[in-house]
C-alpha cells in the first residue's frame, strides 16, 4: 500500500500520521505531501510512525531534509510508535540520536 499522510493538531502539536509501506517513490511524494505541514510552522511536530511497516533509506532522508528545515525555524521533531523494521534503518543510520523516539502521540507530545 502507498504512503499515506494525514496531518491533524494534538494539543501544541502538528501530528503528521504516516501509514504503509514506502518506496523509493513513495519516498519522493512523501516530500512533496510534508511541504504544507511545514508551512504550517508548528512549535512541535510529531511523525506518528504506528502505520509504517517498511520505509527505504530515500524515505528516512526525507524526513531528515524536513526535520533540518522545520527545526532551522525553530520547531521540535519527535517520532511516535515506530514499528521495529523502521526503527532498525533509523538505528543503522544513527539517526536514533539524532530525533527523539517515543512510545505513543501522548508520550511525544509531553516530552
Amino acid at each position: 500500500m502507498p504512503i499515506t499522510v494525514e496531518t491533524y493538531e494534538h494539543g501544541e502539536a502538528w501530528v503528521i500520521k504516516l501509514t504503509g509501506s514506502m518506496s523509493a517513490v513513495d519516498a519522493l511524494d512523501l516530500q512533496g505531501k510534508l511541504v504544507p505541514a511545514a508551512a504550517h510552522r508548528p512549535v512541535l511536530t510529531i511523525f506518528d510512525m504506528s502505520g509504517v511497516e517498511l520505509m527505504p533509506s530515500l524515505g528516512i532522508g526525507t524526513m531528515m531534509a524536513y526535520t533540518r528545515g522545520v527545526e532551522a525555524r525553530g520547531c521540535t521533531v519527535r517520532f511516535a510508535a515506530v514499528q521495529p523494521a523502521v526503527l532498525e534503518m533509523i538505528r543503522r543510520c544513527k539517526l536514533d540520536t539524532v530525533w527523539e523516539i517515543h512510545d505513543t502521540v501522548d508520550a511525544a507530545a509531553g516530552g
